[in-house]
Parts: C-alpha cells; sequence; structure tokens
C-alpha cells in the first residue's frame, strides 16, 4: 500500500507482511517436529463472527449489525487451543493494551507444524504408492501364474 500513514498501537501488534525474526543465532534447543498429523488433528478450525463487544462464550442473543458490530472470520479458540498442550504456547493472555483479558493465540506458529504435516502427508502417499506398486506386481505375477 503506498501514501502516508498515522496509527497508534497499544499492546502487542503484528503487520500483514511483517518479517518475524528467523536467525540460527537466537534460536536454541532445536527439536523436530513430531506427531504432527496427530497434533493438526486436535485442532477445530471454525467459521465464526467475531464481535467488537465481548460476551460470555455462550451467548447466543443479537450480536449488532454486520460490517458494523460484528464481521465473519476464519479461525480457532483460544481456548480450545489451551486443551492441546503441544499447541498451548501459542495462546497469548492480553492482559494490558486495549483488549485487557482477551485471549489471543499466534498463528505464525501454526506455518511450522503445517509445513511438517505436508510433509508426513507426503511420506504416507509415498508409502501407499510403494504399496500400490508391490500389489500390482503380485497381482500380474499371479494372473501370469494362473494363465500357464
Amino acid at each position: 500500500m503506498y501514501g502516508n500513514y498515522t496509527s497508534l498501537a497499544v499492546g502487542r501488534f503484528h503487520a500483514a507482511g511483517h518479517d518475524r525474526y528467523s536467525d540460527d543465532r537466537i534460536k536454541h534447543f532445536e527439536e523436530p517436529i513430531v506427531n504432527s498429523l496427530n497434533t493438526i488433528e486436535k485442532i477445530k478450525p471454525v467459521k465464526y463472527k467475531r464481535s467488537q463487544k465481548v460476551y460470555t462464550e455462550d451467548y447466543e442473543g443479537d450480536i449488532g449489525e454486520e460490517g458494523k458490530d460484528w464481521d465473519w472470520e476464519l479461525g480457532v479458540i483460544a481456548q480450545e487451543m489451551l486443551q492441546i498442550d503441544e499447541l498451548k504456547f501459542v495462546v497469548k493472555d492480553e492482559n494490558d493494551g486495549p483488549e485487557k483479558g482477551l485471549y489471543g493465540v499466534d498463528y505464525n506458529h501454526f506455518i511450522a507444524l503445517l509445513i511438517q504435516g505436508v510433509k508426513d502427508l507426503k511420506q504416507v502417499v509415498d508409502d501407499k504408492d510403494v504399496e500400490i506398486e508391490n500389489l500390482k506386481k503380485e497381482l500380474n505375477d499371479e494372473k501370469l501364474r494362473i494363465n500357464d
């Protein structure tokens, strides 16, 4: 976007396109991501109406006008993420700033998990391809044996 912009941000702020430091000199005790597919399976993505006003978790009344009081979003529910041991650290409790007391989720952490999940799925597919090829060979061998 081009132009002059002025803004005031209070608390944690991440802009779209903002690079996060990824330098190996600040990363220590690296471990492989294991059981990525099992972890991903525990995540419950949802479509929801994100309201400007805070209500109780079970509130089902009127929340106002779309585009003014609420907007559709896709994501996860922070409290549900707290129930997943492997992902508790992605939840942030905003104790300061304008949204005091609201939980947040740092979605950047999902990137590495999803990359590993794709790699794990590729391995499953590759293994199944080998198994299919072996079964095809066995079937062809059996057909040849029967026809002889």
